[in-house]
């Protein structure tokens, strides 16, 4: 892996959360030599190209609490760091003060690191600050910002976002932490992911920002698994002619995202991205389609997952179809986020900016994707970066 000696700032909201910590714990275990680095960008056609290595990467971010990620890591359990450098790295680690709106989840004892309210440009100004402090206090020539925080409850309608400067200084309604972030990093010159299910790269006011700033913007809504899967086993029914009758499809979590996914405001995005998908892709939603997400505290970051589908098939027979799986979910998020990081920083390399629709294959709503199977958009993902790298 190359990408040259150039640092890249990666720097994540919710990074004491177990996935911003895991990715973190395990990128710097890959640059100390002690794991191997299996991903999109590692293995295959985009694996010969000229991305950062892990080793440009240098860390930070903000966090409702506080500690450091060390201590995160150790709690979270998912990824056993015994490396002492690694520690050591991660322990130096600590948040800055994190932005907090109205739209966040409930208070929480746990949230001691509140930076100051105020008016919203004062808050997107800080964060822009905080960008531009770190890039500097670590010699980084760029800067990706990755959204983790929790799903902001929904409490407007798309007509209803402010779609200029002018409509948010003067608006009535919430304005999402995921949004803050993303004009401060835009103010910042940092290119910006959403990992989550929420609705930041819809304001109109951020994607001409970005336009005029020459930054990408990447979303939205990671998909880890079994979305995933789900759009692909669609994707191959529908090539054979199949049609669906039912599709049901349920998640079983027990970390902070299950919990925060409990809560009906804060999920509405997230069922929504895991539901719209696949009638868009089939090409019709005259059938039985139910998703559901269960929050087991004692499951922890294992999820799991099953789909149980019926479909209609030859001379009118049945078919039934069950899939199953379970797995870490933040050791699924890592390497998807590792991969945004280093095709991110390589199109700005290569003067790319605004909303990157060719990134949709890591992401359940591909914004100016959607209803494209993983197969279509792995195609359109590989064929856009090894353009650009014939270019160089």
């Amino acid at each position: 892996m190359g990408g040259g000696e150039s640092k890249v700032a990666v720097i994540f909201a919710g990074v004491l959360g177990a996935t911003a910590s895991t990715t973190v714990a395990t990128v710097l275990q890959i640059a100390a030599g002690g794991a191997a680095a299996d991903s999109s960008t590692t293995r295959g056609p985009l694996g010969v190209i000229d991305l950062a290595a892990p080793s440009s990467m240098t860390f930070g971010g903000w966090d409702l609490g506080s500690g450091d990620l060390l201590t995160a890591v150790d709690r979270h359990g998912i990824f056993p760091v015994a490396d002492d450098s690694v520690r050591t790295q991660l322990a130096a680690i600590k948040p800055w003060p994190a932005v907090r709106t109205e739209l966040d989840i409930p208070y929480e004892p746990s949230h001691d690191n509140i930076g100051p309210a105020g008016p919203l440009e004062e808050q997107v100004n800080r964060v822009e600050q905080d960008v531009e402090s770190f890039k500097k206090r670590e010699g980084a020539d760029r800067a990706v910002v990755v959204y983790l925080g929790s799903p902001h409850a929904v409490l407007a309608t798309l007509d209803d976002l402010p779609r200029t400067w002018e409509e948010l200084r003067s608006s009535a309604s919430a304005v999402p932490a995921s949004l803050i972030y993303a004009l401060g990093a835009v103010q910042a010159g940092a290119d910006f992911v959403d990992f989550t299910p929420g609705r930041c790269l819809e304001y109109p006011v951020l994607l001409n920002l970005a336009t005029e700033r020459g930054v990408q913007l990447a979303g939205r809504d990671g998909s880890t698994g079994q979305t995933m899967l789900k759009m692909t086993l669609g994707d191959l029914l529908r090539s054979r002619g199949l049609r669906v009758r039912a599709w049901y499809s349920t998640n079983v979590i027990g970390n902070h995202d299950g919990y925060v996914l409990s809560l009906p405001q804060h999920a509405v995005i997230k069922y929504a991205d895991k539901h719209d998908g696949l009638p868009a892709l089939l090409g019709y939603d005259d059938f039985d389609h139910k998703v559901t997400i269960d929050y087991v505290p004692t499951w922890g970051d294992g999820k799991e997952s099953w789909d149980a589908i019926t479909i209609e098939g030859w001379a009118g027979s049945t078919l039934d179809v069950r899939v199953n799986w379970r797995g870490a979910d933040s050791m699924l998020a890592a390497p998807m986020i590792f991969d945004l990081v280093r095709l991110l920083e390589y199109g700005r390399r290569h003067g790319q900016y605004g909303l990157r629709p060719e990134l949709g294959y890591f992401f359940k709503r591909p914004l100016q994707r959607e209803g494209s199977s993983p197969a279509e958009l792995h195609k359109e993902l590989v064929q856009h970066f090894s353009r650009l790298a014939d270019r160089s």
